[in-house]
């Protein structure tokens, strides 16, 4: 249930949205613009009806975009961690449900192919660092085989759910801020993705 806020409220909170709880002109119960006052619902779908007229003005007005674009991620950056760490279960969960949902992978697929292509030169260049990172933190007397079996559940447990459910997770970070560890079986985990990310590079031990 979403929390009943005032316009006036949702200003004095720099917040973007407001939810009455009350339809608009055209029945929509839904949250609201705070800058403008109107319907989300409604803007959705007026965006989807016109959405030829968005990409024509847009591909006409790139300068003016990217301007827009840059304002409104710079008060998103600002107003993101405080907001993230009020909602984070909530916006974990419902990034997992975006996930499992078969329409949204091929969207994701689709999405991470042209990512790939696009920024290879930037992919290689983490993937060499992690390898290196990786690399440093194997101990030259360590059982490949064990940790071999760790990966081959996660890809058991993966194949059984349809799906990336679960990740290899290092216990001890191996490029943790306060503490590193080793890539050793012991400090191997399979997890699933969302226990994954809540952690993240922190150890709490």
């Amino acid at each position: 249930m979403i929390k009943i806020i005032t316009r006036k409220e949702a200003k004095s909170q720099g917040l973007s949205r407001y939810f009455t709880g009350k339809p608009c002109c055209n029945g929509h119960v839904a949250e609201r613009q705070t800058s403008k006052g109107g319907c989300i619902d409604c803007k959705k779908q007026w965006e989807k009806e016109n959405s030829q007229y968005y990409k024509e003005y847009w591909s006409k007005n790139k300068d003016k975009a990217k301007e827009i674009w840059t304002k409104h991620n710079q008060k998103r950056r600002h107003l993101w961690p405080e907001y993230y760490a009020k909602n984070k279960s909530k916006i974990i969960e419902y990034q997992e449900q975006y996930r499992n949902d078969p329409i949204n992978q091929e969207k994701i697929r689709q999405a991470k192919t042209v990512y790939r292509k696009e920024n290879k030169a930037h992919l290689n260049a983490l993937k060499a660092a992690y390898k290196a990172n990786k690399k440093g933190a194997t101990p030259h007397w360590v059982d490949h085989k064990t940790i071999a079996k760790r990966y081959d559940e996660c890809k058991r447990l993966n194949d059984e759910a349809g799906y990336i459910k679960y990740h290899v997770d290092h216990i001890v970070p191996i490029r943790g801020k306060k503490v590193c560890g080793l890539h050793v079986p012991w400090n191997l985990q399979v997890i699933t993705a969302k226990e994954n990310m809540q952690k993240s590079n922190k150890f709490d031990g």
